[in-house]
């Protein structure tokens, strides 16, 4: 049984990949006892794909449960599969579809409770696997959940136009290009994820990983995004007609010290809620009406963890924590509920301290956390603090 029997998580994507990838159905039926068991454990009842899933002639399936112990077994598509006598126990259930030279082509995971005397149900979404290039283009043309076998080696841009592609990683997995990665169109979705694999996207030329021009971007836990280019690793489009969205629920965003880490322009939406933005010269830039919430997560180890033009807008809460936060002109630190994070939760710098009049830190409409979370943030110029309504005070 290959690769991954370490995955702890449950991802499973709704979209059916259409000439790929099958469906594996857990039956949906609760038997008695005497059905189907002489004792007190129960039985899986699992349907193997058939036609849908043509490019494999069998199928591996990998029953672990909490204890660490497995049980295998491999059918050829189309057929039943029937595990018995099992404790009751929470399963992980890993599927992988071989064709005749066997490789593996089909893949997904999936979770399910067995309880005394009964099936239980559940379902895996069984994405392509993919070694090359062009083997991963073809794929995301048709949508889906793709994963990663083997490090690619990026000749051109993948364009996501309308579909949602959910790429996650088989093995610890490197994508690297000389050029932009990824674009994102209107209707378009990328999410990059991994359950316990690691799969790293790195530019080795000063290009942007992944670009915004209206799509959606969603990042999750193991995956490393790296790369050095001054309009940021991930950015978004100058057409404020087609603003973009990025999520970043995990995951990581490196730099080589340079440069920006992610680049929000025209109105364009960053949401952080975790993961690390880390070793850039700047780790987020807000510039033009772009808007950046932060509710997790860590901007470390940056010459300046945000830079803030003051027509964009910037809110923080929970256990976000940022190194430093630059405000140009009037920009102001938007205060969106309990600040969690270590203090400081940021440092506030500025090219003119004593010119500063306006508040550096604001409520959002409707709320009144500044008068309560006004000292967990500290100011670059130490002659100077923040008092209770988000204005700069010097020291006395």
């Amino acid at each position: 049984m290959s690769k991954l029997r370490d995955h702890k998580k449950l991802f499973v994507f709704g979209k059916r990949f259409a000439g790929f990838a099958g469906m594996l159905l857990i039956l949906l039926c609760t038997f008695s006892c005497s059905n189907l068991m002489v004792n007190d454990g129960g039985s899986l009842v699992i349907a193997v794909p058939g036609a849908r899933a043509a490019t494999a002639s069998s199928f591996t399936i990998e029953l672990t449960g909490s204890n660490g112990t497995t049980q295998n077994k491999t059918v050829s598509g189309g057929s039943t599969v029937q595990f018995d006598d099992l404790a009751p126990d929470t399963y992980h259930i890993v599927v992988e579809g071989i064709n005749d030279s066997g490789s593996v082509v089909l893949y997904g995971t999936s979770d399910a409770t067995v309880t005394a005397g009964a099936t239980v149900s559940a379902r895996v979404e069984l994405g392509e696997v993919v070694h090359d290039f062009n083997s991963l283009k073809n794929a995301v043309t048709v949508g889906g959940t793709i994963f990663i076998g083997s490090d690619i080696e990026f000749t051109e841009t993948i364009n996501i136009v309308v579909n949602a592609v959910n790429i996650m990683a088989m093995n610890d997995v490197t994508l690297t290009s000389s050029q932009k990665m990824f674009q994102i169109e209107k209707g378009g979705k990328l999410t990059l994820a991994s359950e316990s694999k690691a799969l790293t996207l790195q530019t080795t030329g000063s290009v942007p990983n992944i670009s915004l021009n209206g799509g959606e971007f969603v990042l999750e836990d193991n995956v490393t995004i790296t790369g050095s280019y001054n309009d940021g690793c991930v950015n978004f489009g100058y057409d404020s007609s087609v603003i973009g969205t990025f999520i970043m629920n995990g995951g990581s965003i490196t730099g080589s010290g340079n440069y920006k880490g992610v680049y929000i322009y025209q109105a364009g939406t960053f949401i952080m809620n975790g993961g690390t933005i880390s070793n850039f010269d700047t780790g987020v830039t807000l510039n033009n009406k772009a808007n950046f919430t932060m509710t997790g997560g860590r901007i470390s180890d940056n010459s300046s963890g945000a830079s803030i033009s003051n027509d964009s807008t910037f809110t923080i809460s929970g256990d976000a924590v940022v190194n430093s936060i630059n405000l140009t002109n009037t920009a102001a630190i938007t205060v969106g509920g309990v600040l969690t994070g270590s203090t400081p939760v940021a440092t506030i710098t500025m090219a003119s301290y004593t010119s500063r009049t306006a508040p550096v830190l604001k409520d959002a409409e409707g709320m009144n956390f500044v008068s309560t979370e006004y000292q967990k943030f500290a100011v670059g110029d130490k002659s100077y603090t923040i008092d209770s309504s988000g204005k700069l005070q010097q020291v006395q």
